[in-house]
């Protein structure tokens, strides 16, 4: 039984199986007291069989760090980016699902979204960089959310700045808001280069962890190529020569078979866009070929600078 099966099981107190076979910690066998009838126990029963649980959970964090640790070299070797989310939102779907109706599914991701910080910590030096503008919603709780309690992080004045940190390698992950429909600050511009950051995460990665403080809803940035978990959406960021509103934007998708899930707009219409569409593309995709012909002669530049995950749906039947 795998680490995460292991932790999922005591979390949800469903310990039926250990009960009824001898359990090992580290290796070692388990007593003959865990192997007992457990019918009728009281109460000093159950709390004893809770610290036991709490034991074994400690002994499997302390596993899962030291096998964390061991990863990082082999990751540096392969030159594998240290951050994974693609990989991270594909054992969240796996243990939602696992955790049935026997745990509450928000508790479960919160709960591996801080084992999942805490492994990045142990493989190396990691910060986030956090979208906190004087006197307006910062992203303080989103980051906070997706990358631990623990995590260092330092606040930048705007999505720019916080940007700019991964870009000059100050930080590893920025936080910034989700492009509203008429944004303010089209900051996505700095992604446009070759080599520039790229989103790679949507947060929160579960409807129901909306914040209640701060921006609901943000994007993680980093210095890698997005990865892809199999249900995933992507950004693409539009410029363009002459103005065009929303609803043309809208059918330039639609005309280059894009299902458009978002637009947003220096003030909501001009000559520079960002979209998000369905589906993983990647810089190369013909799709892009005719999205730039649907868009017309007035076209400057079409590019993908993101794709993430698709957030976990959880409210209503659990592990859905």
């Amino acid at each position: 039984m795998s680490t995460f099966s292991l932790i999922l099981q005591a979390l949800a107190g469903k310990t039926s199986d250990l009960f009824r076979h001898p359990r090992t910690v580290g290796g070692a066998p388990a007593s003959q007291s865990d192997t007992r009838n457990m019918t009728g126990p009281n109460l000093n029963d159950l709390r004893g069989e809770i610290d036991r649980l709490d034991d074994e959970l400690i002994a499997l964090l302390i596993r899962r760090a030291r096998l964390a640790a061991e990863v990082a070299p082999l990751k540096a070797g392969l030159g594998t980016p240290m951050l994974r989310p693609g990989r991270e939102a594909e054992v969240l779907r796996r243990l939602v699902a696992m955790s049935g109706n026997g745990f509450d599914p928000l508790t479960v991701v919160r709960v591996w979204r801080e084992i999942m910080s805490a492994a990045l910590r142990v493989q190396g030096r990691f910060s986030v960089a956090v979208c906190a503008p004087e006197g307006g919603a910062t992203c303080w709780s989103l980051a906070r959310g997706q990358y631990g309690t623990s995590t260092p992080m330092t606040g930048a004045s705007g999505p720019a700045q916080a940007i700019a940190a991964v870009a000059e390698g100050r930080a590893d992950v920025a936080v910034v808001p989700f492009p509203s429909v008429e944004e303010t600050d089209p900051w996505w511009r700095l992604l446009l280069g070759d080599g520039a950051p790229r989103v790679v995460a949507r947060l929160p990665v579960a409807e129901g962890l909306e914040p209640e403080v701060g921006m609901t809803a943000g994007l993680a940035v980093a210095a890698m190529a997005p990865e892809a978990s199999s249900d995933d959406r992507s950004l693409i960021a539009i410029e363009l020569a002459q103005s065009l509103s929303r609803a043309g934007i809208t059918t330039a998708c639609g005309d280059a078979g894009l299902t458009l899930r978002h637009s947003a707009g220096l003030g909501g219409g001009g000559t520079t866009f960002i979209v998000e569409v369905d589906g993983f593309l990647k810089p190369a995709d013909a799709v892009l070929n005719r999205l730039r012909t649907a868009l017309g002669d007035g076209v400057r530049d079409v590019v993908v600078v993101g794709a993430y995950a698709v957030p976990l749906r959880l409210t209503g039947t659990a592990g859905t």
